[in-house]
């Protein structure tokens, strides 16, 4: 009861600040009043640590327990603290009234077009590309009307029927376009040649393609054969069969920068026997793409 008139007097009174001076509490005492009036101070809006001292001083002079004074004020700042936490509210005020809906604004006007930008400069002109490879052989055109009759040569040695004669000697050569007949995957045909030493040669040819040659020869020897050719790749590859049989390796074609260009020999590495009489000798291409004009043959 004590406590609530002490909070009472607190709430209603003005109050100024401290100049008591206590005659009976201890300084520990004196700061814990002050301290419990400090928290006092924000809910009466005055300072009330003369009120507290002065009181808390009175009871430890009655000779009461020094403690019940401390103990009232520590209650007191404990009932000032529930009081912030949990005031009491108001009644609830009356409920406004309603606000009335705005209107919804005109839509605004479309916006005049953008001016259209410059064009831009005109980009440069791009380097050349790089030259493209050669492409597949085309396909054969039709054939060119007869030729005029040539000039008659000199007369060979007399042989059997349908055979070439050549006449005896260490070296002698066979136009590549006087094949005896073709067999396997055919495509080969004659043309005209640059090459001074042949008039005509062969190309077109396919992998597997045989080209037979029939000649006869007086006498039989060993002979390494050097073939005319010419081609823009050196993927050509062909060998020589006699009777069925391969002689020797395989003559690789170099590339002589094109089919009708710097016509160059390709040799067997060995010589190859001839047997005397009638020869019949096979060229067996390997890898196509090259063209051949002459066969020489060079007796060892």
């Amino acid at each position: 009861m004590k406590r609530f008139a002490v909070l009472f007097l607190l709430l209603a009174l003005p109050l100024k600040a401290q100049t008591y001076t206590p005659t009976c509490l201890s300084a520990a005492q004196q700061t814990s009043v002050t301290q419990s009036a400090a928290s006092l101070a924000p809910i009466i809006l005055i300072d009330p640590t003369d009120f507290l001292m002065r009181l808390a001083d009175q009871e430890c002079s009655n000779l009461l327990v020094s403690t019940g004074a401390l103990a009232d004020i520590a209650q007191l700042k404990s009932d000032v603290a529930a009081l912030k936490a949990n005031p009491s509210p108001g009644p609830p005020g009356p409920s406004g009234p309603q606000g009335v809906p705005g209107q919804t604004g005109p839509q605004g006007p479309i916006g005049p077009q953008g001016i259209p930008g410059a064009a831009g400069p005109q980009g440069t002109t791009g380097a050349q590309g790089a030259q493209g490879l050669a492409g597949p052989p085309g396909p054969v055109g039709p054939q060119g009307p007869i030729g005029a009759t040539g000039a008659q040569g000199p007369q060979g040695i007399p042989g059997p029927s349908g055979t070439t004669v050549l006449t005896p000697g260490p070296n002698f050569t066979i136009p590549a376009c006087s094949f005896s007949g073709i067999t396997g995957n055919i495509a080969t045909i004659t043309e005209p040649s640059l090459d001074t030493a042949s008039p005509c040669d062969v190309g077109w040819e396919q992998a597997n393609e045989r080209i037979i040659y029939t000649f006869y020869v007086p006498q039989g020897w060993n002979y390494r054969i050097a073939t005319r050719v010419a081609s823009p790749v050196a993927t050509g590859l062909f060998h020589f069969e006699l009777d069925g049989q391969k002689l020797g390796a395989s003559v690789a074609v170099p590339n002589t920068g094109g089919y009708q260009t710097n016509w160059s020999s390709a040799s067997t590495t060995t010589a190859l026997p001839l047997p005397g009489g009638i020869v019949t000798l096979t060229l067996v291409v390997d890898s196509p793409n090259f063209n051949f004009d002459l066969l020489v043959f060079i007796k060892q």
